[in-house]
């Protein structure tokens, strides 16, 4: 039908939004198809591994989104292809069936910073240029990767994961992908994609948040030259906290683990965004955002109730209330002395 699916890129993101009329009227699933037209069901297991995350909007519209480094989306000429295939099953049982193939196309001008961090709510991923800096020796020990063990291969894949222990665990890219993550890369990046809280990561303090850390380095092979990139992401799982009059999100100024020298960070920007869109200082102002920072934490108020989000009602223990939801991103950009810019 018609105005049922719409689709958007917005700066990394590939975005596919569903009307919100058809949606409650149906149950579905959507398979996304590679490139030689085989389906992948998008199972939660999936949809982490790969890179997509479903989102209900505040007015009922689900929104597919997933990165410009996700499984299955590709390059055509200038634009950026995502093809797909949705099964919507009416509720009522006289009602047909309806299968709707549809493809994302659209075209991006994103610049990419050399290292850029993605903590999805599903998922976490790091994709950085083929061009990164070597790792810095203080980072490894000599024999921490015997490299000359592995030249004599013209395509060599490996992950070494440095587990809190100190010691390291070493995988292929078929052993990682069975373990949960995910590897990739186009002509220009590498992409290693991670669920939270798994075996090979690790969960510290940092400034009051707690945050989940994983530290793998991706060894690859490419025309003769052997590459070991540092894959480290960092991501905070705190939740905000709920005032009578506001909702306060508040989060290490800069992770840790990301960083080689604190005293190098060069700050270069902080942006508030609600449904993965970029929020300006005049609408923030408007809306009643409060954006503070210190040399340790940002953070972020919004009223009750404020333009961006939506109220819902619930139940809670036999008595009647109301739920405020908003999708909100904060982004940081920064330089230190091993990364020209980290997104």
């Amino acid at each position: 039908p018609a105005g049922i699916i719409d689709s958007a890129c917005d700066g990394s993101f590939v975005q596919t939004f569903v009307n919100a009329s058809f949606v409650n009227g149906h149950y579905w699933n959507v398979s996304v198809e590679d490139r030689s037209q085989g389906l992948h069901l998008l199972t939660p297991r999936f949809a982490t591994q790969c890179g997509y995350t479903f989102h209900m909007s505040y007015n009922g519209m689900l929104t597919l989104r997933a990165t410009l480094m996700s499984c299955h989306v590709y390059q055509q000429g200038s634009d950026q292809v995502l093809k797909m295939v949705w099964i919507f099953y009416p509720k009522n049982p006289l009602e047909n069936i309806s299968i709707i193939p549809y493809t994302t196309r659209c075209r991006t001008n994103y610049i990419w910073a050399r290292r850029e961090i993605l903590c999805a709510e599903n998922f976490r991923e790091v994709s950085i240029s083929r061009s990164s800096p070597n790792i810095p020796d203080v980072e490894i020990q000599q024999d921490d990767f015997d490299i000359s063990m592995m030249m004599n291969t013209a395509q060599v894949w490996k992950i070494f994961f440095r587990l809190n222990n100190g010691s390291r665990f070493e995988v292929n890219i078929q052993q990682a992908f069975q373990m949960g993550y995910a590897v990739n890369s186009s002509d220009s990046r590498v992409v290693f994609r991670s669920p939270y809280f798994t075996n090979e990561s690790s969960s510290m303090m940092i400034e009051g948040t707690m945050v989940d850390v994983i530290r793998p380095f991706v060894y690859y092979v490419d025309r003769w030259s052997a590459f070991l990139l540092d894959m480290t992401t960092a991501c905070p799982v705190r939740e905000p906290e709920c005032t009578e009059q506001d909702v306060v999100w508040t989060l290490p100024r800069i992770l840790q683990p990301l960083v080689l020298h604190l005293a190098e960070v060069e700050y270069k920007e902080t942006s508030v965004w609600v449904d993965f869109k970029k929020v300006d200082s005049t609408t923030m102002g408007q809306r009643g955002y409060v954006l503070t920072q210190t040399n340790a934490t940002t953070s972020l108020s919004v009223p009750w109730g404020a333009e961006g989000g939506f109220n819902k009602s619930c139940w809670v223990n036999w008595h009647f209330g109301m739920e405020y939801i908003i999708n909100l991103q904060i982004q940081h950009l920064w330089t230190d002395d091993v990364w020209d810019l980290t997104r």
